[in-house]
């Protein structure tokens, strides 16, 4: 039978486990120079804007077809995504430094 002794224990061991992933992965990303990082961060934001870009346009046809079919117009999704991934452009263009 476990005791709640053994149960704080084990809890202790996770809570020093992960603390020792964090540490780690903090080393780990500042050993990474600077311009690998930014390399990472353009490619994450590029293609997070094409995926929000393809997210609207599917968005937006399904309501296109939904108004055709019932009438009722909701165009917030799409529109949603596609702000969502023009923002995503403009971070694009700020960390790559074309503003």
């Amino acid at each position: 039978m476990e005791t709640e002794h053994d149960r704080l224990a084990r809890v202790l061991a996770r809570c020093y486990l992960a603390l020792c992933i964090l540490a780690l992965a903090a080393l780990l990303i500042h050993s990474i120079p600077e311009h690998r990082r930014q390399m990472v961060r353009l490619w994450q934001l590029r293609s997070s804007a094409r995926v929000m870009r393809g997210l609207g346009r599917r968005a937006g046809v399904a309501s296109m077809g939904r108004e055709l079919a019932t009438g009722d117009q909701l165009y917030s999704l799409p529109y949603w995504l596609a702000r969502q991934a023009d923002r995503l452009a403009a971070a694009y263009d700020r960390e790559r430094g074309a503003v």
